[in-house]
């Protein structure tokens, strides 16, 4: 694998530094680190799962938001279009 990022990089077992197209620097890392020990760079099954919830949770707001509006606008639309029904008095 070929990276730029330190982090990636400390999970591999040898790793080879170069620069200019000329190996500068191989480093044997005898405690590679795994993904879920390197801090900001993964995302681990859980964080994933609460981005869904979280993504799932919103879109039905948005959703119901939207019905809600429409059923308003229709109601006064409908108040705005049925008749004012005539009152007469008698005298």
């Amino acid at each position: 694998m070929v990276t730029h990022n330190q982090n990636i990089a400390d999970m591999a077992r040898t790793i080879i530094r170069v620069n200019s197209g000329k190996i500068t620097e191989v480093v044997t890392n005898d405690q590679p680190q795994t993904a879920y020990e390197i801090d900001g760079v993964m995302f681990s099954v859980k964080d994933i799962r609460k981005l869904v919830v979280v993504s799932i949770i919103g879109g039905l707001c948005g959703l119901c938001s939207q019905s809600l509006l429409k059923f308003l606008l229709d109601i006064e639309q409908l108040e705005i279009s049925k008749p004012i029904p005539m009152i007469q008095t008698s005298l």
